[in-house]
């Protein structure tokens, strides 16, 4: 397979959404770390954490969803060596495209051809990415679980029963 020139220059950086996925997702990891660890300490003795403290079941589940919103729109968006294969194979058909147009047929034959031009640089999705996706979803949606379970106050926590 020969490698088309010039694809290495088109592909872009996303720090745009990639840091500020990243740090959301550190706050909201470090966060509820110390849910978990003062417990010898009292938090609202520490004056950083004394303001935020009441509502850091709320500031973890809107920290870990608008993480899983920015990597969300990048996978959407697409990340920076498949947008730039995508944009050498559009070029690379961008004559044909404008000739076909108004005729169905060959439109449909141009996608084909397309699809398989971008397919010979054999990009794919694994597993991995749709773990790390669900991974921080169910993290959001934990936290909305456990606000929700925190406010029912002294009453006993909701059972599953399952009886054969």
């Amino acid at each position: 397979m020969q490698t088309p020139a010039g694809w290495l220059d088109k592909v872009q950086s996303n720090w745009e959404l990639m840091v500020p996925f990243l740090l959301l997702l550190l706050l909201a990891v470090a966060l509820a770390w110390a849910d978990h660890g003062f417990h010898g300490l009292d938090p609202r003795n520490v004056p950083p954490l004394a303001r935020i403290w009441p509502w850091r079941h709320a500031v973890v589940a809107v920290l870990a969803g608008c993480a899983f919103t920015f990597v969300l729109i990048q996978v959407c968006y697409g990340f920076g060596l498949e947008t730039a294969i995508r944009k050498v194979v559009a070029e690379k058909f961008a004559n044909q495209r404008e000739a076909a147009a108004g005729k169905p047929s060959d439109l449909h034959e141009l996608a084909y051809n397309e699809g398989e031009e971008f397919a010979k640089f054999n990009l794919e999705r694994t597993i991995w990415l749709y773990l790390g996706l669900t991974c921080n979803l169910l993290a959001a949606l934990a936290m909305l679980c456990r606000i929700g379970l925190d406010r029912r106050g002294s009453k006993p926590p909701p059972q599953i029963v399952i009886q054969y």
